[in-house]
């Protein structure tokens, strides 16, 4: 259960803003997430600071996080680049530790994805692959070859062809 003595953390995760996507801002006391808002399509990072800030009136965590975990992509230049740059303050202005992930790295935390591979859009009908070994792919989407079997996960599955999925 939530409570005194808890972790609190504060988790943003701008690299996956852009058109037709969405990122993610949540709170969570310990492994309990108290809140999530989801931000949609271009231009919602001009939104980042209103949001957090609500959120961490309605946790009543006004003290702040405890750490502050930000998506480091790979993902949208533009998202990243706010929501790295707000999590950094927002680091030194509560004094927060803050910590960085990759977008694999989130979803590879549940133990059934912890051999997938991340795939997220990229712009100019490109895509990013990180795998699970730490390697990075970027390219057109039908120039993936992945092993048979392979579990694929992230906001750019649907733009894979049958050959890329086999």
């Amino acid at each position: 259960m939530p409570g005194s003595g808890s972790l609190r953390c504060l988790v943003l995760n701008g690299a996956t803003l852009g058109a037709g996507a969405s990122g993610d801002i949540a709170l969570f006391d310990g492994a309990f997430c108290v809140a999530h808002e989801r931000l949609e399509g271009l231009g919602a990072t001009a939104f980042l600071a209103a949001i957090c800030r609500n959120m961490l009136r309605a946790a009543a965590w006004l003290s702040g996080p405890d750490l502050i975990v930000a998506v480091t992509g790979p993902g949208s230049f533009t998202g990243l680049r706010a929501s790295l740059a707000f999590a950094n303050g927002l680091s030194a202005g509560y004094g927060a530790r803050l910590r960085g992930v990759t977008t694999g790295q989130c979803y590879r935390a549940r133990p059934e994805w912890a051999q997938a591979v991340c795939v997220t859009h990229a712009r100019r009908n490109r895509i990013f692959a990180e795998f699970s070994d730490g390697r990075f792919w970027a390219g057109p989407p039908d120039s993936l070859d992945l092993p048979d079997e392979t579990h694929v996960i992230g906001n750019g599955v649907a733009s894979l062809s049958g050959a890329a999925l086999r």
